[in-house]
């Protein structure tokens, strides 16, 4: 190192080069949600140093911030005017749910085309509800997002999940209503394995993995019957009853390491009350993971954010239907399983068909 690079990393920042880095501690922080006192950490501000070869460099404060976040999204929010202003048609999704502080939040998220035909789609409100989610109120408060924006002219759909409540909503409105293709496949899967009657063995390895996600020294003994399995030292995977897929997930991590598992439970030191899986509970499972691989794939391909998800509405219920034809060697709890789904299949097919 030259002299001259001595003295230029002990200099202050130039002011852009400042603001800039300032600018992108501001996005980050609000992209990927991190706390505003996490200007404040020591570490942080060596990395820049390091990075910015610039050993004067200080950490903004968490006000600068907070103020920088703000301007960032008046300016995206002039920058998204821009796009739907220029959009002629406008589909809504929206959806209300409930974060781990048990607050009510409605999210409004537009999608349309641009001149060149690229689908965008980009949020447009995350409000905060304090009130119960009565159809009325719900539309109330989805106009209001519409007339917030300006929107009344261009939006033609609102799609939203198959609750009544948010049905009716839409009703109240004078645009087409127009229900998640993708929940309503998940409820179908959940009455399919009502129907099945195999919600008891899925009720038994949850409890199963429950055991081990909750207890470090459980998945401590774990672990090592994993590694002399030669299996990777995963956790098991619990599902979440809002979470599309999670069961799947939850059966597929489970028969990975079935044997590790049980052979824990097993060993006369470890002390539990659990109804461990006979060979035929393991089966079921087995086969279940079959029924629900091609759902979940169905609801992947149906939730996709990089295209235009009803063009392949009808691929999808056509894949499934033929994935859930019944033949001759199906035990019953599966035709019961497939009846159910390839009802709902059905009856969507002949809802997008009468709707063109």
């Amino acid at each position: 190192m030259t002299l001259r690079d001595v003295n230029e990393r002990g200099k202050p920042m130039h002011q852009a080069k400042y603001d800039q880095l300032t600018n992108c501690i501001a996005k980050w922080v609000a992209q990927d949600c991190r706390p505003l006192n996490v200007v404040e950490d020591d570490g942080l501000q060596k990395l820049i140093r390091c990075a910015s070869g610039n050993e004067a460099y200080v950490m903004p404060s968490r006000k600068t911030i907070s103020t920088r976040i703000s301007t960032l999204y008046e300016s995206e929010i002039v920058k998204i005017q821009g796009l739907l202003s220029n959009a002629d048609h406008i589909a809504l999704t929206t959806d209300y749910w409930t974060s781990v502080a048990n607050e009510s939040y409605l999210g409004v998220t537009a999608h349309f085309l641009t001149e060149k035909w690229n689908y965008q789609a980009t949020v447009i409100g995350v409000y905060v509800m304090e009130d119960r989610h009565f159809a009325d109120l719900i539309a109330q408060h989805i106009s209001g997002v519409i007339d917030e924006w300006q929107l009344s002219s261009k939006v033609t759909t609102i799609r939203t999940d198959n609750a009544f409540n948010m049905i009716n909503a839409v009703k109240k409105m004078p645009y087409q209503s127009l229900p998640c293709v993708a929940h309503a496949l998940q409820l179908s899967v959940k009455k399919g394995m009502g129907d099945a009657g195999v919600e008891n063995v899925v009720a038994k390895c949850r409890k199963i993995v429950g055991l081990f996600k909750h207890s470090a020294a459980n998945f401590t003994e774990l672990k090592m019957e994993l590694t002399i399995s030669h299996l990777p030292a995963e956790s098991p995977i619990q599902d979440v009853a809002t979470r599309r897929n999670s069961t799947f997930i939850m059966i597929e991590r489970f028969l990975k390491q079935h044997e590790a598992l049980l052979s824990v439970l097993r060993n006369p030191s470890h002390k539990h009350k659990l109804s461990l899986p006979t060979e035929a509970e393991l089966e079921k499972l087995r086969v279940l993971k079959t029924l629900l691989e091609p759902c979940k794939r169905a609801t992947e391909l149906l939730g996709g954010e990089k295209y235009v998800s009803c063009s392949v509405v009808l691929p999808c219920l056509m894949y499934l239907l033929k994935r859930m034809k019944i033949s001759d060697e199906d035990p019953a709890y599966v035709v019961r399983f497939k009846t159910a789904v390839s009802m709902t299949c059905r009856s969507v097919v002949m809802l997008v068909m009468s709707n063109g």
